[in-house]
């Protein structure tokens, strides 16, 4: 299942059950985009990504004046992203149309919230 909100997303949350949020926006692109950024979700979930970040964020809460650990968090969450691009990429999906949508995402998401989690 795939939750809608009005502006959260796209993400995964929870930790036992986790579930995918995806913005009201994304509604409005068209259905194979909206296939690849679930895809793209459900293959965080399935590499229990959402998981690995929460003990990140764990380290980061118990020493938030540790610079190291704020540094080790952003490099951990751009090699999470890079991985599961990677995995997406080798089950088939076009680059092509896969880099013009995380531009596109990329650029909507530079005006939405900054402390998203995932």
């Amino acid at each position: 299942a795939v939750h809608v909100h009005e502006r959260l997303g796209p993400v995964v949350i929870g930790l036992r059950v986790p579930r995918i949020v995806v913005p009201r926006w994304l509604l409005g692109r068209s259905a194979d985009e909206q296939r690849l950024v679930v895809a793209h979700e459900r293959a965080h979930v399935r590499a229990g990504d959402h998981r690995l970040l929460l003990a990140a964020w764990g380290a980061v809460v118990l020493m938030p004046w540790n610079p190291a650990a704020w540094y080790l968090l952003s490099r951990l969450r751009l090699a999470i992203e890079l991985d599961c691009d990677r995995r997406l990429l080798a089950g088939g999906v076009s680059p092509r149309a896969y880099g013009h949508l995380l531009l596109d995402l990329g650029a909507m998401r530079a005006h939405g919230p900054r402390l998203a989690p995932a």
